[in-house]
């Protein structure tokens, strides 16, 4: 680095009316020039894979401390801890998993594929409800014969199915009938 641009940064550091200076005229170039500083940039991030790849990622960190509170490499320990993997379903997914947050607590709970975290964010992250869907699947399933339990009496309610999922109620659900022939 050359002496005068030691200077210049000693003297930014030290002096405040220079510093507001300097950041005027960064303003006044950024106005003027916004344009043609904006397309240089979308034409580099076109051409250049690694360039969009460093930009996809410095985005993604960005938005995860500004939302989640996560600290700079938080997102990576996550993952590396539920072995790359959704922590409902395990599988492992293309893009980038999404960080699934309590509403009540202000918590970051997870990382899950959009999938399940699209299901619990459907179900209102309420247990009750995603207990009485799982049951719901499950009598269905043993209506059409797809389990290799014992048959449950008709006609099916959530505390005959409750077997296999305890529920957190007992309140009874029942089916619409028998299944058509």
């Amino acid at each position: 680095m050359s002496e005068n641009s030691e200077r210049r940064k000693k003297r930014y550091a030290e002096d405040p009316e220079f510093r507001e200076r300097v950041l005027a005229n960064n303003r006044l170039y950024e106005v003027k020039h916004g344009e043609d500083i904006r397309a240089r940039r979308r034409q580099k991030r076109i051409m250049d894979p690694e360039v969009r790849k460093r930009e996809s990622a410095q985005r993604h960190e960005r938005q995860s401390r500004a939302v989640y509170g996560l600290a700079p490499g938080e997102y990576e320990r996550m993952l590396t801890a539920q072995n790359r993997v959704c922590k409902i379903c395990k599988r492992s997914c293309f893009r980038r998993l999404c960080i699934d947050h309590c509403h009540l607590f202000n918590m970051v709970r997870a990382l899950l594929c959009s999938r399940c975290n699209t299901g619990l964010g459907q179900f209102n992250d309420d247990p009750d409800l995603l207990r009485a869907a799982a049951d719901f699947l499950d009598e269905w399933f043993a209506r059409m014969g797809l389990y290799d339990r014992d048959p449950v009496a008709w006609p099916l309610t959530l505390a005959t199915t409750a077997r296999t999922r305890p529920l957190a109620d007992a309140r009874p659900i029942f089916s619409m009938g028998p299944p058509r022939a």
